[in-house]
């Protein structure tokens, strides 16, 4: 029995509660839910919190206690992960469409870009506090993601060029960009938001990019902007999300998910699929997300048809699928 009655799940991150990994999933209603990662059954009543769909859930931590951030409508919300429960005011007035949090020296910081008129803005709010810190910032509009790698943050940020995709990634601490602009993909209409990752490879900075319309993954080597291998292909439509694993033999792997209803497992360093596509979802697998079960790396899969999949990435088995039931203590 899967939750063919479900909103699509929208965002999606993972957290431990009482030390069972869970993830929390937003859906396209607006409201959050957490489930058991090894069970596959809810751990909580739903808990209505935004007034449109959920576009980013995280999990961190505010003065020792396990938290998420979720941004959805116009506002961003802080929850109490073991009670479920709100924490303070919510930040609000802000259509945000991605958030993450950091520390830069201070405390925890939610970094937060919302829609602003033409312009994208990003602001810096104190996660404790709910005071903004920094900015906000202009000319923000097409950032696709922001990252934390070797204790800087990072920002991809997209845009077109007549009929191609065109990514780069910025140095937030300096204020300047990495490498040249990177051909993304083919564009189709107005592409927003590509589906990005930044890892390392033989001690190299790489963006994992699913941008474009033709449904493959590229990895480019940021410094020189030259692409590591040729595009992967093999998604039979746009590719919605990436993430970066580590398979169980120690290979670093990429694993992508599409509107082909299907998640994918690529050799991050030979550059090939591993096993054959992993499939159950019906309709676009929105958002993925990855968490460690008995010692094991997996990858939660959540899609328009409203379940939640977890699957190991180096068996390439499906381990678990929500399921409506008795909730979980």
């Amino acid at each position: 029995m899967t939750n063919s009655k479900l909103p699509a799940v929208s965002a999606l991150g993972t957290a431990s509660l009482q030390g069972c990994p869970i993830a929390v999933a937003g859906y396209t209603d607006g409201a959050l839910r957490w489930w058991d990662l090894d069970t596959g059954r809810p751990r909580g009543p739903r808990m209505a919190g935004h007034s449109h769909w959920v576009r980013e859930v995280v999990a961190t931590e505010l003065d020792g206690r396990p938290v998420i951030v979720s941004a959805g409508g116009q506002t961003v919300r802080v929850w109490d992960l073991e009670t479920g429960t709100l924490i303070g005011e919510p930040v609000s007035g802000h259509q945000a469409r991605l958030i993450t949090v950091t520390d830069l020296g201070e405390g925890p910081m939610v970094l937060l870009l919302s829609d602003a008129g033409p312009f994208g803005r990003l602001s810096g709010w104190d996660l404790a506090t709910g005071e903004l810190e920094l900015g906000p910032l202009s000319d923000w509009a097409q950032t696709a993601a922001i990252f934390e790698h070797d204790e800087e943050i990072y920002a991809v940020i997209e845009g077109d060029d007549g009929d191609r995709m065109v990514l780069r990634v910025w140095n937030l601490d300096t204020g300047d960009p990495v490498g040249p602009p990177l051909a993304g993909g083919e564009v189709a209409g107005i592409v927003k938001r590509a589906p990005v990752s930044l890892t390392e490879l033989g001690g190299r900075m790489v963006l994992v990019s699913g941008a474009g319309a033709e449904g493959a993954v590229r990895i480019w080597d940021v410094t020189v902007g030259t692409l590591v291998h040729d595009p992967f292909t093999g998604h039979t439509d746009q590719v919605t999300a990436v993430v970066v694993v580590k398979l169980q033999d120690g290979r670093s792997a990429i694993v992508s998910a599409g509107h082909d209803s299907t998640v994918r497992v690529w050799d991050l360093l030979a550059g090939a699929m591993v096993g054959p596509p992993l499939t159950g979802h019906r309709g676009t697998v929105m958002t993925l997300a990855t968490a460690e079960l008995d010692g094991r790396v997996m990858v939660v899969s959540g899609g328009r048809d409203g379940d939640l999949r977890v699957w190991d990435p180096s068996a390439g088995t499906l381990h678990a699928v929500t399921q409506e039931g008795p909730t979980g203590k």
